[in-house]
């Protein structure tokens, strides 16, 4: 029932930030990360991811910066590589 506009509000600021704290903690497998892109595509494009229909566009080209034609969401694979970054510094200065 949402418009486009208020699905990617809520991909932006509720679908994307909920993980954030499970890939902090788990480091999920690759796998997961992947569904977590299928899902929040499949909610964005009014299907389920089952479904066998044409999404518009593949998640990773969503993720560009607006400047550059995407719709400047952010990558789950690089926020679990930023989180993995952020622990291994943290190790090294302690």
């Amino acid at each position: 029932m949402l418009s486009g506009g208020g699905k990617i509000v809520l991909i932006h600021h509720v679908l994307s930030l909920l993980p954030m704290y499970w890939i902090q903690m788990l480091h999920p497998p690759k796998a997961v990360i992947r569904s977590l892109g299928k899902l929040c595509n499949a909610f964005l494009c009014d299907h389920s991811v089952d479904s066998k229909r044409v999404h518009w566009t593949v998640w990773e080209k969503l993720c560009f910066p607006v400047m550059e034609g995407g719709l400047g969401f952010r990558r789950f694979e690089d926020i679990m590589d930023a989180f993995s970054n952020k622990a291994l510094v943290e190790v090294t200065l302690k």
